[in-house]
């Protein structure tokens, strides 16, 4: 933020009611209010829940994706996001891991600094108007592609695009409530034709300070090829993150320190080490919310060497990173990506680094990936399964990941993987060429 901002931000105690000024002065108050609520902004973590949808077009009926459940993290200016209850936060993983749809990139600060506070941002006064019972003011505003900060794409094209659009502030607080914008300027051959992001601010309540934040987020997106995408997210459980609050921000970098009475875990376990867990809750179609978390526990002594590795019992966390489904309400197909991710043991975490290799107990309509080659897994099944086309044993190109098992229901209206399922995985860099 300039410094001219800051010496505008100390007018922000300037607080009569709107209707006393003009529209210039008026201007200049809220944007007062915002840069010193942006420059007195401490670092805080949000739960992020998103509802995606799609229609092949406009005028086409939406149909529901999934739900999303993420951390955000404002964190010195920069938003960063994190599966819930794991605290690592990243600023791009997530987005390779859930493609589309990942809202919230520069919905908490970026985005209404480069309208606000751009050096080249163009207002017009528009007048008074009524949202949701309440009275606001309203500007429309154009910021010019060479002079934004504001970058869309798909998959590998990106681009950075100038903006139009609308903000709205209370009329007596001059608090900022609304914030919508439209993209301007795509290139040539650009894969989206139209993006659109509205902004809805509130105050909120984090400690002991009243902090004016985004209280939800939708983004609609329009593809060349006329697809719409629409994410709606909400935010809550906000709080502070303090000085003692643990933050990691690679995993490798993550240390774990050992109780003085406990043996320290091993940093991973060894290669060729057969795990069987079992599922701790259900697992299933109705009410699945990508980022949830997937808990499991060592079903039977992993041992090595006549070593107990991880006694029965040892807790597995995870989390749900895909879901989909698609079909009718007659006959369905869901694909869902589950990450096991540590062993919690006695002396500390042992991340979960094995290969999936079967699930107990057999049932109808099931497939699962299992690594089968250098960069390719194959289909296994349970017993009674219907026809598929690439049939068990084709070989897939996926990549085979540590701690992911992918899943497959075909011919399913609903599935469900109820507590004590298990899961056979095997550690070793080496699975994946059998």
């Amino acid at each position: 933020m300039t410094d001219a901002i800051v010496l505008v931000a100390i007018c922000a105690s300037l607080s009569g009611p709107a209707t006393e000024d003009s529209p210039g002065i008026q201007l200049n108050k809220m944007r007062a209010k915002m840069g010193y609520a942006l420059k007195t902004l401490p670092n805080y973590v949000c739960l992020q829940t998103t509802e995606r949808w799609r229609a092949p077009n406009a005028k086409a009926k939406l149909k529901a994706l999934d739900t999303v459940e993420l951390e955000v993290a404002h964190m010195d200016g920069k938003e960063m996001y994190s599966w819930p209850g794991r605290s690592m936060f990243s600023d791009t993983e997530l987005q390779k891991t859930l493609s589309f749809g990942l809202v919230g990139s520069g919905a908490y600060s970026s985005q209404v600094i480069d309208v606000l506070f751009g050096p080249e941002t163009q207002f017009r006064w528009v007048g008074r108007e009524t949202m949701d019972k309440r009275a606001t003011v309203r500007w429309d505003f154009t910021v010019p592609q060479t002079r934004s900060n504001w970058t869309v794409g798909e998959g590998r094209r990106t681009a950075q695009v100038g903006a139009a659009g609308s903000i709205w502030a209370d009329a007596e607080t001059l608090a900022v409530l609304r914030l919508e914008a439209q993209a301007a300027q795509f290139p040539a051959r650009f894969p989206l034709k139209a993006v659109t992001r509205t902004i809805d601010y509130t105050a909120v309540r984090i400690g002991e300070r009243e902090l004016l934040l985004p209280s939800a987020v939708e983004d609609r997106v329009v593809t060349a090829q006329g697809e719409l995408n629409i994410n709606r997210s909400r935010f809550g459980h906000c709080r502070e993150y303090s000085a003692s609050s643990t933050l990691s921000f690679d995993e490798s970098a993550a240390i774990q320190t050992p109780e003085p009475s406990r043996a320290a875990a091993p940093a991973a376990l060894p290669p060729n080490v057969w795990i069987q867990l079992a599922l701790d809750g259900h697992l299933r179609s109705d009410g699945a919310v990508i980022g949830a978390a997937v808990k499991a526990h060592v079903a039977s002594d992993v041992r090595y060497g006549g070593t107990v590795l991880a006694p029965k019992g040892t807790e597995v966390h995870g989390v749900l990173r895909q879901f989909s489904k698609s079909g009718d309400r007659l006959s369905s197909s869901f694909s869902l990506t589950v990450e096991f991710t540590e062993l919690v043991l006695a002396g500390g975490t042992v991340p979960f680094r094995a290969y999936l290799k079967s699930i107990d107990p057999p049932m109808q309509g099931l497939f699962w990936l299992v690594p089968s080659g250098a960069g390719s897994m194959r289909m296994e099944h349970s017993t009674g399964v219907p026809t598929y086309a690439e049939g068990p044993g084709s070989d897939l190109r996926f990549t085979p990941q540590p701690g992911v098992a992918v899943l497959i229901f075909m011919g399913l209206n609903s599935f469900d993987l109820t507590p004590g399922t298990r899961m056979t995985w095997i550690t070793s860099d080496d699975v994946r060429k059998r």
